[in-house]
Parts: structure tokens; sequence; C-alpha cells
């Protein structure tokens, strides 16, 4: 009877999505949104590990990779390096509690690999010796709560390694042994509370006792409908409740281990139409005990498999977000509980486990009971608790939803209650909506709920007999609407209905008469309407009506019927930041905010008429703002062009939010938000619309573990080992000026909002906070000894504070040795005998002093006669180069050449070493480059010229460690390209006008002349109208104010942005960055110069 009831249930459930279809009850609102993460690597992915350290780990058919949440690091097999992997074809990975990973291989055996050294050591089988592994083809690794390994093969049984001795005890199956093993291809392994291993071979189900040494047998029998479901057992489980679930080759068993018998999970009626989701590959249990199965026909998750309670995911060619491939290989979950999904022939899926934040609709064309359109223009709520949405293409109303609070193990996989009934245009329709456009909704107080439309004016909806009112503008009828296009409605305290239009300015509705009174813009009233485009309408404590338009803020004065005018002006701080006005809010606190379009987020304070504004550099992530709410704990919510934000107006704090969080994208619409009568917010986009508790939005808890990944010392990488139980340590000459580290932190949700900040001790005692970068570079740093730290957060902004360290020990030249310290002390005696001597080093020292002071003045005159006496300022494209000398020799040069054929070059350079050589370098560079043009000719490149004079610098200059950072563009005006290359020198930038943003071109490499050979990268870059390349030496970023602190690479980045969108010449660019650098050091005396070229495109 228990097996008809799991039967039916199942045949049901495979049903469930049909009657889904059929009646158009029930939308999906959670559909699990599956990341897919493709390389060559791992296209096919037999198993997935997680190490001590936090790194992921997978096992592929094309070797072993490391994962830290951005890149992989693949191992191979390399004929001839024993210390490679056996083979690429890996079955199955096992994290090791000392840190390594047991790797068994199709073919090479079973490997130990060490992370910290990146070599394997590998046992194979010999057919002469009985304690090497039973067959090469391994295929299953367990480790048993004693710590011993087990190991299954494909041909040679059961093994189990001892590793003190290096030895395997081998368990086949033996003919004439009824207790050995069933059979010799173990596909997996599992054990249970009493420490039984139970093993799945291709001819049954074994339990071993590992004290008898002896082998108890499941097999499927036909006629007993209680026996194994199948003979070739895939895959096990002991769950929680010390469960035997089995996977098998025609579907999934649960043992009962009281008779002996198994309870078959299986639809056997239906095997013939998909026989690939019945073979099961592999099981494992997440953290809140939920079973997830892995079938060759998609992934199939349960809430109760024994009541028939699960829900199955499959590939789906047309969803970016759905499984990759339905042959399900591997199921991990990482300690920040995202499941992995390993699959043949389809890559790595990562599903978040923890709570969506959001909850999101969205039109589905199969299912014509979803949302009628992605673009939501208005939300209401009616006063049955229905959720009326204006859509693009008709007005839906969303019924039978769940209002109450309530906890699921999986929310997000769990498909949501509610369906949508849909009010379209339709002419052969008495009454009917008479435009699709539904821009505005509002329920007065009468519980009436009206609609405005964009072209098909105001309608009052009937929702008994689902009809609609329309009141249209007529040209004939001075007392109508004055416009058919309406943005907003609303009705303030005294039950006044106001009607905001497009075009037609603001209207004041008498519903009794049906008669509308007009607010137009007059251009000779200054008390009138500020324009005919009304966006926003709102009524404050006080009474005052407050009026959002596409030119002003506006404030009612009703006993003159006009209005007073709140524009922005541009030679006055205190005005609004934007006079667009889309969104009007009063908060609990009485205060009155305003969002613009472009102008960010304003406060006003009506005691002096004056407005304070918030921006990007408050934290907001757009300046365009759509909609305001406030949640129960005083949160303002705002809707903008780049996603949610929650701001906390008291400390002035901004927590954002993008798709990536589960919005319907990043792009809200005016007009789109609610808050319901339950506290339930709203907010609609153009891919559809969210809805959210505020007070249940769940944050990612996970601290993660953070590591430094890699130290590089002048372009050569130093192994380090951050898992050791000794402080990792690297060292170096003092030689090596250029050294940088990169560091992860190890949570997979999403790593790139990942963030970062770190300091070198005994450098620098302040937090440098990077942000989403995962580098920090040094130059020029003192020898002595220093401790490099790094602090992470998750994608959330939960900081591991204590992070991660490395030592870093950088030794003096000889002379600052203890040594020659001693040296110095003996000599000193000696000085006190031969006075004379002493004296006459003195005066000759005080020459010396003159001298160097002389080559100085020299080098400096040098320097500066070389730079170019000219810009270019052509028809097409201004070209520019600035220096702002020190008082020292810093070093810098540049020049601008023009070429052939409406081409122009552009070279930056910095000297490093000794101050009284650059004069020579800068003059070697400039010769060798002018002699490079021209043996080149029109044949010219970036990366030959900076190879020549590498070579030019290398054989000229004597001095040790005398080279120039260099970068050079060449810009082709009749093609609008630009090809560059920079080494040694801070990264290019390229103003892209459109975009209006700044991208850093990235380029790694030593100075030119410091190595024999040299291999630059070059960039090219399609130019349009507006565009600006800068470049720039490291004097901006390492200027100093009086604290010490560095300007740094983020704020010289900033400064560039905003100097480039509000800035149109060249000139004006370089100029005003002088002065943001000069405003930051406030004076402060810095050693170096400052120098910067630019091209910007007519």
């Amino acid at each position: 009877m228990k097996n008809l009831v799991v039967l039916f249930i199942l045949f049901f459930s495979l049903l469930h999505p049909l009657l889904g279809t059929m009646i158009g009850a029930e939308v999906n609102l959670h559909k699990p949104k599956f990341d897919r993460i493709l390389a060559q690597s791992h296209v096919t992915t037999y198993s997935v590990t997680q190490d001590n350290e936090g790194f992921l780990w997978f096992g592929a058919q094309n070797g072993l990779s490391r994962y830290d949440g951005y890149a992989f690091q693949t191992f191979q097999h390399h004929p001839g390096d024993t210390t490679s992997l056996s083979s690429d074809n890996v079955s199955q990975i096992l994290s090791n509690q000392d840190g390594s990973i047991w790797v068994a291989t199709w073919g090479g055996g079973l490997n130990r690999f060490d992370p910290n050294t990146k070599q394997a050591i590998y046992y194979m089988h010999d057919p002469d010796d009985p304690h090497s592994i039973s067959h090469n083809r391994t295929q299953s690794i367990h480790i048993d709560r004693e710590g011993k390994l087990w190991i299954g093969t494909a041909g040679g049984g059961l093994n189990r390694f001892d590793q003190e001795n290096e030895r395997f005890i081998r368990y086949a199956h033996d003919e004439n042994d009824p207790n050995s093993i069933s059979s010799n291809r173990i596909w997996d392994i599992a054990e249970d509370n009493q420490g039984a291993l139970w093993i799945g071979t291709d001819r049954g189900l074994n339990r071993f006792d590992p004290e008898s040494g002896q082998f108890a047998h499941y097999f499927h029998d036909p006629d007993d409908p209680h026996s194994l479901s199948h003979n070739v057992v895939r895959a096990l489980h002991i769950d929680a409740k010390d469960q035997v679930w089995v996977g098998a080759q025609n579907g999934m068993s649960l043992f009962d281990p009281e008779n002996e018998q198994f309870d078959k999970i299986l639809f056997q009626e239906n095997i013939e139409a998909d026989p690939r989701c019945f073979i099961v590959n592999t099981l494992y249990e997440d953290h809140l005990g939920m079973l997830w199965v892995g079938t060759q026909g998609g992934l199939v998750y349960g809430l109760n498999f024994e009541e028939g309670d699960f829900r199955r995911f499959t590939y789906d060619p047309y969803d970016d977000f759905s499984l990759s491939n339905n042959d399900v290989r591997s199921i991990f979950e990482d300690r920040s509980h995202n499941l992995w999904i390993a699959t043949r022939r389809g890559g790595l899926n990562k599903l978040d486990l923890k709570p969506n934040k959001f909850v999101h609709y969205k039109h589905d064309p199969q299912n014509p009971n979803s949302l009628s359109n992605d673009i939501v223009w208005s939300i209401c709520e009616d006063a049955e608790g229905d959720i009326y949405v204006g859509t693009d293409y008709g007005l839906n109303r969303l019924t039978g939803r769940v209002q109450e609070r309530k906890e699921a193990s999986y929310p997000h996989l769990s498909s949501g209650q509610g369906r949508f009934v849909i009010y379209r245009k339709n002419p052969e329709q008495s009454g009917g909506i008479p435009w699709n456009r539904v821009t505005a909704l509002y329920l007065d107080r009468d519980k009436r709920l009206w609609v405005g439309t964009d072209g098909g004016g105001l309608n009052l909806f009937d929702p008994e007999n689902e009809t609609f009112q329309a009141y249209l503008h007529d040209p004939e009828n001075p007392k109508s609407i004055a416009d058919n296009d309406i943005f907003r409605l609303y009705e303030d305290r005294q039950g006044r209905f106001w009607v905001g239009t497009d075009g037609g300015g603001l209207d004041r509705f008498d519903r009794e008469s049906g008669e509308f009174f007009h607010f137009p813009y007059d251009p000779n009233r200054p008390e009138s309407l500020s324009d005919n485009t009304v966006w926003s309408i709102f009524q404050d404590n006080e009474g005052q009506i407050w009026v959002g338009t596409g030119n002003g803020l506006n404030r009612y004065l009703s006993e003159k019927e006009g209005f007073v005018r709140y524009q922005h002006n541009l030679h006055d701080s205190d005005t609004i930041s934007n006079s667009d006005v889309r969104a009007i809010f009063q908060d609990s606190s009485e205060r009155i905010w305003i969002g613009t379009h472009g102008g960010g987020l304003n406060q006003f304070y009506s005691e002096s008429d004056s407005f304070v504004y918030y921006s990007k550099d408050h934290g907001l992530p757009n300046h365009v703002i759509y909609g305001i709410l406030e949640d129960d704990s005083l949160n303002l919510w705002l809707s903008t062009n780049k996603g949610l934000s929650k701001f906390n107006p008291d400390s002035v704090s901004f927590q954002n939010y993008d798709i990536s969080d589960g919005l319907q994208g990043n792009a809200f619409n005016r007009g789109a938000f609610f808050k319901s009568s339950c506290g339930e917010m709203f907010f609609g986009g153009v891919g559809g619309f969210n809805r959210f508790y505020p007070d249940q939005i769940q944050e990612n808890p996970f601290i993660p573990p953070v590591t430094i990944t890699s130290a590089t010392v002048l372009n050569q990488q130093i192994p380090i080992n951050m898992s050791s139980e000794t402080e990792p340590t690297i060292r170096f000459s003092y030689e090596n000026r250029i050294f940088f580290f990169e560091f992860a932190a190890l949570d997979f949700t999403q790593p790139n909002r990942n963030q970062y900040s770190y300091m070198l001790q005994n450098f620098s005692d302040e937090w440098i906070n990077s942000g989403y970068r995962r580098r920090a570079t040094y130059t020029n740093i003192p020898h002595g000894e220093y401790l490099f730290r790094v602090r992470g957060s998750n994608n959330d902004g939960v900081w591991n504070e204590e992070g991660s360290a490395i030592r870093v020990i950088i030794d003096p030249p000889f002379w600052k040795t203890r040594w020659f310290y001693l040296l110095e002390i003996i000599l000193l005696g000696l000085v006190f005998v031969g006075i004379y001597h002493y004296l006459t080093m003195s005066i000759e020292r005080k020459l010396e002093v003159k001298r160097e002071q002389s080559d100085l003045d020299y080098a400096r005159e040098m320097q500066l006669s070389i730079l170019p006496d000219h810009d270019f300022d052509l028809p097409q494209a201004e070209i520019i180069g600035r220096m702002q000398a020190a008082d020292a020799v810093g070093g810098d040069y540049y020049d601008l050449l023009e070429l052939s054929d409406n081409r122009y070059c552009v070279v930056i350079g910095d000297v490093t070493g000794h101050a009284t050589a650059s004069g020579f370098v800068i003059g070697v560079v400039k010769m060798a480059l002018i002699t490079s043009i021209k043996s080149f000719g029109s044949h010219i490149s970036v990366i030959n010229l900076v190879k020549n004079l590498n070579t030019a610098i290398k054989k000229s200059v004597t001095q040790r460690y005398t080279g120039m950072g260099f970068g050079i563009a060449l810009l082709d005006l009749n093609a609008m390209l630009i090809r560059l290359t920079c080494t040694g020198m801070p990264f290019p930038y390229c103003f892209n006008k459109e975009s209006g943003k700044l991208i850093p071109i990235e380029m790694y490499g030593p100075p030119i002349g410091l190595v024999d050979e040299i291999d630059p990268k070059s960039a090219e870059i399609k130019l349009a109208p507006g565009d600006v390349v800068i470049l720039t030496t490291d004097g901006f970023a390492e200027s100093l104010n009086s604290q010490k602190e560095k300007w740094g690479f983020e704020a010289m980045e900033k400064a560039l942005t905003e100097i480039c969108t509000t800035t149109s010449q060249a000139d004006q660019i370089a100029q005003r960055l002088f002065e943001s650098c000069n405003q930051f050091t406030g004076g402060y005396h810095n050693n170096d110069d400052l120098t910067i070229v630019l091209a910007r495109i007519k």
C-alpha cells in the first residue's frame, strides 16, 4: 500500500507542471537562477570539494582546477614530469585534513596533490606488487571516521590505503567466497553511524563490516517489489537520520533497516518517456537536510522524497539561467551555502541556497497568466489586498498572493502563489480600457481605483463589472482633462484629486461634476507651474502640496492659485541639484526628500528654503532617483537607474542592491513604487517588478576566509604557503623595487562584489580601501621588515577583520648591513689617528656636494630643454603635454611628435634610479626615439619602438638599476584609432564620452633598460568624438599631504572622471588635474614631477 501511495504521489508530481499550464492558476515567482561557469578546463566535471583554506577544487576530464572566485588554476599531466598528475581524467577528489587533495583518476591510479608545492605523488597498479593499488581506474574515494582512506576502482574492487606503510589492502570479488564483495566495479562508498561501509557496485549493494571483513549483499529481484530497484548502484548517501539512500540505474530507493527491504522511489510506467532522469549519478544532502539528486536527466531537489515532494530542474535553451546541462555528475555545497552542480559537457553551475532578498515577477511567454509585459510604470493595492500593476501592455491585477510573512527551507526554490488578470485595449469591447500603457494608478478614499494612461486619459475602474469610465481631453471643452498622457495621480487630505499630465501641466479634478481645473505653465506668469510635464505630487504634514516637474519643484499657494518655484542654479549651491524632479517624500522625522533625474537625492530645509544633496560620492549608486519609500526602521528605499538603495538618513549611509541580488534589473521606472497596507514594498522597472518586506531581507552572514593568492617581485612570482603553521614570509633584495600581492576573499556568492583593504605595516599604518580591486602594488619601499595585511568582505559587506598577512623582508645594500656598520666604527677610530686626512676628506666632501648640485642643476636643465615647445591643436583632435616640475630632479619626460599620414606620436616617461642620471637617460631616449621613428617609417609599431628604446638604454646607460618607466601612443586620425603600450608606468586611461566612464587599460611590465629582453603588451582603441586618452606619471597618485597620506589612484581616477565629464578642452583637463592634486597636498613639499599627456577627439 505504501508503494502505491508513493507511486501515486510521484505520478501527480510528474504531471503537476502540465496541470499548472492547463489551468493557469499558479505562477512560478521564485524560479531558481543557476549561474553558469564554463571554462575549457572543466567542460566535463566529475567532482567538487573545498579545502581547508576555502578554495574550491574541481576534478574534471581535463585535469584538476583550483578556483578562488575569479580565476581557475589548472593542473594537468605533463609527460616526463613525475611530480605532475598521473592523468588528466579525474574521477573524484577529496580534501584531506592536512590540506592535500586526494585525486582519483581514470587510468592513472590514485594521486595525492599538494596545493602548496603544486606537486603530486601518485600510486599506480603494479602487477608484481600485491600491496599496490588493485587497478588504475579509480572511481570513488572515502575517508572514514577513523581517518582511513578507502578507494573504489573500476575493475579491481575495494582498496584501503595504509598511509603509515604506504601500501594498499585489497578487497576483491571471489566467486568461492559468498562473503566477499559482490563485484569489482565500485561506483560509490558511504559510511553509516555504526561505522559500516555501504558500497555501490555494478552488481548490487554491499554492506561491509570492517571488523569482520565480510560483505552483506543486496540485489534486485524482479519478483520482489521491496528489493533493490536495480543492480547497478551508482550513488549512495547516508543522511542525518542515518537513512541509506540508494541511487541506481533506474531510480532511487530508501533502505528500511528494520525489515531489510527497500522502498522504491520510482515511477516505472514513465521510464521509457525519458529514461535518463531515472539514472542517478550522485546524491547530496545540504546544510538544511534537504536531499539533492543528480541524474542524467536533470537536477532533483527533494523537500520530502518519501512523500513525493520534490522539484526537478533541467536545461532550457531559452533561459540563460537554467541548468547548463541535464547530465549532473556531482553536487557540492560550499561553506557560504552555494550549491555547485557539476555536469558532463555543460561545465559548472552555481545555485545560491541563501534566501532571495527580493521576489521577482516578470512576463513569461509560456504562461498567459503571468505579467502581461516587463515594463512596469505603476503599482497600487485595492481594498481587497489585490495588487494592480500598470505596464506597457495592459493593466494587471495580481490575486491570491501570500501576504503573510512565512519561513520556508528555500523559498526561492518554491513556486509562489498568485495569478494575474489582465486588462488590455479591445476595440470590440464596450467599456474596456482605452489604452494599453498604464502609467498611473491610485485608490482614493472611497476605495475607487483610478487608472492613468499614456494616451487614453484618466479612467475609473469598476471591478465588479470590469469596465472603465474614461475622461478624455476634448479641445472643445475647456473643463475636460488637459492632456490624455497621465503621469501621476494623487488625492490630498482635503479630498482634492490632482492629476499630473505630460504636456498639459497639473489638473485638479472635481469628481462630482467631472470637471477639471487647469494649472499650466505660463512663461508670462512667474507664479505659474514651472513646466507642463508633471512627474510627482505630494502633500506634506503641514498640508502644503508639492509638485515635481521636468523643470523644477513647485510649492502650491492655494490662496493665490499659484506656485513658488525651486529650480537649479549653477551658481548657487543651496539650490536643488537638478530641476527634473521625479519623486517627493516626507519621512517620519518630517524631513522632505526630493529625488531628481541626474542630481541625486535632495533634502529640503524649509527654514532657509535651501537644499542639501547626496550623490555617488556619498554612496548613492546612481544620480537618477525614481521612487522613495520609508520602511518601519525609518530607512528610505530609493529606486534608481542602477538598482535599489537603502538609505539611513541619520548615519548618511547607503546599502545598494543590484540585479545580482534578485532585482528585476538595474534600471527602474518613475512612478513604479508602492508600499502596501502590510508594509510590503513594490518597485517596478524594465524587467518586471519586485516585492519584499524590508525587515526580512537577510544579508549573507558568512565571514569569508581571506588569503593571499600570489606574491610577485619584479615580474617574478614567488611561491608562498599561506596554509603553513609558521608565518609566511617572502624575502628579496632592495634592488627589486617593484612588488605586488594578489588576494581573494573566498566567498563565492558574488565574488565580483567582495571588497578589500590592505596595509604594509612599518611603512604605513593606514588601511587602504581598494574596493573590488584584488591587487596591492608597491614601488621604491626602503629596506627593512614589513607585514603586509589584507582584509576582505563578502558580497554583502560582512568583513573578515583579521584577514591574512605575510611578512616581507627587503634586504639592505651591503653598506647598510651590520658588518658594514662595524667596519664604519673601526674606520672612525682610525679617523682620530689621522686628523689631517679627516679634514682633507671633509673639504673634498664639500666640493663633491657642490659638484652633485651642479650635476642636478644640469640634469634639470637638460630635462626641461628636451621637452616639446608646442602642442597640437588639430581640426580633429587636441594633443597636449604638461609637466609640473618638482624642486629636485624628478626624471619625468614627455614628447609630442608629428608623423606622416595624419598620425601623431605621444610619449611619456619617468626615469628610475639616481636623479643625476635622469637628464642623460632622457637624452638617450629622445635620440633613440627619433632614430627609430625614421628607420621604421610607415611601418612603425609601439611594440617595436619600446623594444628599440629598451636596447638603447641597456647599451648606453652604465649605472645599475637605471631605466625608465615608459608609455607611448600612436594616434591615427584617419582611422580614429590609437595604439598604445605602457611598461613600468601607471595604467593609461580612456574616457568614453558616450558612457561617461573612465576606463583603465591594464598593462604590466618592468621599466625599459632594466632587463635584456622586454615583452610589452599593446592595446588598440577605436575613438569617437569627445573621447580622451590620458597617460600620467606616478607623481600624481603618490603625492602626499601633510599627514603623509597618498592621493592614490582611486582619488585620481575619480577626479579625472569628473573633469573629463565637465571639461571640453584638453589644456583645461590637464590644468584641473594639477589643481585637484595640489588641493589634496595643500602645499606639502613633494619631490616628484607631475606629468600628463593626453589626446582629446573633437
